[in-house]
């Protein structure tokens, strides 16, 4: 009998600990095995990025990211972004600069760019990033402003 209730007691507390590995990690991607730092990765809408960069706007831990070429960034952006050629070679090492404990929201023309960005901002470390799904042409569909 009191192996029983030690087998019991023993899978309960087992059953808790697991329950609370598993709480809250819906948005939260975990770094890998050596790095216990969470990292926040994910998609956002056009709309919700709007509201992040002008909540953000004298924040000096945030900024906007586009990937898209120099000459589609002149032809129109995002106000205050920063932009990085996805095309460039040295592309990684140009990311790999910057400071990976800021907040950035990345985007390019339709999100293929900043989708493929995104996964390699995770991959190199980067703590908080978000990507504006569908790029610019969703931004300018919803009438957010931009820079001509």
């Amino acid at each position: 009998m009191k192996k029983l209730r030690l087998i019991f007691v023993t899978l309960i507390f087992f059953a808790i600990f697991l329950n609370g590995m598993c709480t809250n990690k819906k948005d939260t991607i975990s770094n890998n095995s050596t790095n216990t730092t969470s990292q926040i990765i994910k998609d956002i809408s056009a709309e919700d990025a709007n509201v992040m960069i002008n909540e953000n706007k004298k924040n000096p831990n945030f900024s906007l990211l586009d990937v898209r070429t120099d000459t589609e960034f002149k032809e129109k952006h995002i106000e205050n972004a920063i932009n990085i050629d996805f095309y460039l070679s040295n592309f990684k090492e140009e990311l790999n600069k910057l400071d990976k404990n800021k907040k950035y929201v990345i985007y390019c023309r339709s999100g293929n760019r900043s989708g493929q960005t995104l996964s390699l901002m995770k991959d190199l470390g980067f703590k908080e990033v978000y990507n504006v799904q569908g790029g610019i042409n969703i931004w300018q569909s919803k009438n957010l402003p931009i820079v001509k």
